[in-house]
């Protein structure tokens, strides 16, 4: 009975998602034929963001969290999002013209197909197997996002854990301590919700939806290169590339924390941004620009990525010419600013931008100590000799070497910009910041472009 109210709690948010998702689509692209597969995927991190605001709703008005109340408010959202599709003038879906290019498909091509299906279960399976039999490792999942939502569970509600020095001094109204007491709780949330829908707390189980999420990955990931026109065998290929890339693996199988999570969240997100561009499509950028915005609420570095996605955004729309403008007023800007002894801007509700005392400071994203870190041997060695990335990072330099080949143009630009974008978020954490400690320890170095491995 528990199991089964488990994944009750599981698929209802995922079910949720995707019918509100697929019921925007008919809405504003009816003449689209439905991509299943895509909204499926897409669906399922919309469903459980989903759950995030309601499980922080629920505590905030009634001081306490139950499965029954939350799940109740989940079919209803469900239900309302099939009643939405109910008038789709949307008859073909993808799931249609697979079956339809199955029946033509050769034999050599049906084999291999069912053959990279069957590699994408045993990828899945063996991080299953992690997840039912072994508790959580002892790493920061254990110590933090774990405790705290085991904390959240015993206590029946979600609260803000207290800062060490206030608990120890007996001052702080929360019974519990954490060092990442202000991190973000979604990573915390997810386990806790599974926890509500077991009705018990399970040091495996509980862990459950992380599945679920690499499940999400490789269905998203094929609807959208369904969407961008290759085959089946070729999408499916990309799911196995994505689900086989050692340090995805790991993470799945190492459940608790929230970087696989964010390779939904931001990854997905420039999948459907980079699909937008190069098609033209305004849903598609829309729905990357949300899933990438949600993704500033889901880990600290979300709000980056956003940024990063804001600048992709623009510099894929403007003309040579008025970015050449646009660079020069702003050198031009910075270079008065500094005469003038103005570094940085005040900005109201949003905090400081610019550079004081040898911090720079971000709007919403927070401060940093400028510090160079020769961090290239760092990322030679993390990328390219060791096996955590498999082949993936061979090919990103293969595409930039044949990108003079790649058509149309439209798909070359945004290709090669989002590959510039990502590399100077990187470099901007970990070569000119305080955090090039963590390039050289080997730790988020490579956490850290997992959020990007989709794209």
């Amino acid at each position: 009975m528990d199991l089964a109210r488990l994944l009750v709690g599981l698929f209802l948010p995922w079910i949720a998602g995707f019918t509100w998702l697929r019921a925007a689509e008919n809405r504003f692209r009816p003449e689209t034929p439905a991509n299943v597969f895509r909204q499926l995927g897409y669906g399922f991190f919309l469903g459980y963001a989903g759950v995030q605001g309601l499980v922080l709703l629920t505590a905030y008005l009634q001081g306490s969290v139950g499965f029954w109340a939350i799940s109740s408010v989940i079919v209803f959202l469900a239900i309302l999002g099939i009643w939405l599709n109910r008038r789709s003038v949307t008859t073909q879906t993808d799931a249609t013209t697979i079956t339809q290019a199955w029946d033509i498909m050769p034999l050599s091509s049906k084999v291999l197909s069912f053959t990279l299906v069957l590699l994408i279960g045993v990828h899945l399976w063996l991080s299953a197997l992690e997840i039912f039999n072994r508790p959580v490792y002892p790493w920061d999942a254990w110590l933090l996002w774990l405790y705290r939502a085991k904390a959240w569970y015993f206590s029946g509600t979600v609260y803000e854990l207290a800062p060490a020095a206030e608990w120890l001094r007996d001052v702080a109204s929360s019974p519990y301590t954490v060092d990442a007491h202000r991190y973000p709780s979604f990573a915390s949330i997810i386990p806790f919700w599974a926890a509500l829908s077991l009705g018990h707390w399970s040091e495996t189980l509980v862990n459950a939806p992380v599945l679920f999420c690499g499940i999400a990955l490789g269905l998203a990931l094929f609807g959208q290169c369904r969407e961008i026109g290759l085959g089946p065998m070729p999408s499916l290929a990309a799911s196995y590339f994505l689900l086989s890339i050692p340090m995805v693996g790991t993470h799945l199988s190492l459940a608790g924390y929230a970087d696989i999570w964010m390779a939904g969240f931001a990854g997905l997100g420039f999948v459907s941004l980079l699909r937008g561009r190069i098609q033209h499509s305004v849903f598609a950028v829309a729905l990357g620009l949300l899933m990438i915005a949600i993704g500033a609420v889901v880990k600290n570095e979300g709000m980056v990525w956003l940024y990063t996605a804001i600048v992709f955004m623009v510099l894929s729309v403007v003309s040579r010419r008025a970015l050449v403008a646009s660079i020069t007023t702003a050198v031009i800007l910075g270079c008065l600013a500094w005469l003038t002894g103005t570094t940085s801007l005040d900005l109201p509700g949003l905090g400081l931008l610019g550079f004081e005392a040898g911090r720079i400071y971000i709007p919403l994203v927070g401060s940093s100590t400028l510090q160079y870190h020769p961090v290239w041997s760092a990322y030679l060695t993390a990328f390219l000799r060791q096996d955590s990335w498999n082949l993936l990072w061979y090919l990103i330099i293969a595409i930039i070497l044949t990108s003079p080949f790649i058509r149309p143009a439209a798909t070359r630009k945004a290709v090669l910009l989002f590959i510039v974008l990502f590399a100077a978020s990187q470099l901007a954490i970990f070569a000119i910041t305080e955090q090039g400690v963590w390039a050289e320890s080997f730790t988020a170095i490579n956490r850290l472009p997992l959020h990007f491995a989709p794209a």
